[in-house]
Order: C-alpha cells, then structure tokens, then sequence
C-alpha cells in the first residue's frame, strides 16, 4: 500500500511538469536543427530534470510493485503445496 502511495504522489507531481513543457519545447525547437536535439535541450532545463526523475521513479515503483506481486503469487502457491 505505502508504494502504491508514493507512486501515486510522484505520478501527481508529474502532472505539473506538462504544463510548462509545450511551450518551453516549441521555443527549443525554434532554436534546435533536429527535434531530438530539442528534447536534449528541454532535459537540461529545470523542468526537464524533473520529468526525468520522476518518470525514473515511476518505472522503479512499477517495477517494485510487480515484482512484490509475482512473490506474493508464489507464495499463495507454496500455502497452498502448488509450486
């Protein structure tokens, strides 16, 4: 439950950095020759630091969440003597 929570909060910090993105990226774009460069330039701004890092911890609490999961799985099955 508590990391169903801290992905929950992280998720609703994420929720602020778009709002700021679209515009701050069409401005890099204007100054940028490709759009991946672009995206190299919104990762080094405030912002785009981050998204980064949220989105990372995002990705950990999943994956924390699904691995917490498959041994809750396992060992409903060894209670149960089907593993």
């Amino acid at each position: 439950m508590k990391l169903a929570g801290t992905y929950q909060f992280i998720a609703s910090r994420l929720d602020d950095v778009p709002m700021t993105k679209p515009q701050e990226w069409l401005y890099l774009r204007d100054q940028s020759k490709s759009v991946a460069e672009a995206d190299r330039k919104w990762e080094l701004t405030d912002n785009g630091k981050l998204e980064v890092v949220y989105r990372n911890r995002l990705k950990t609490c999943d994956r924390m969440m699904s691995a917490m999961k498959t041994r809750l799985e396992i060992m409903q099955g060894e209670a149960r003597n089907q593993y």
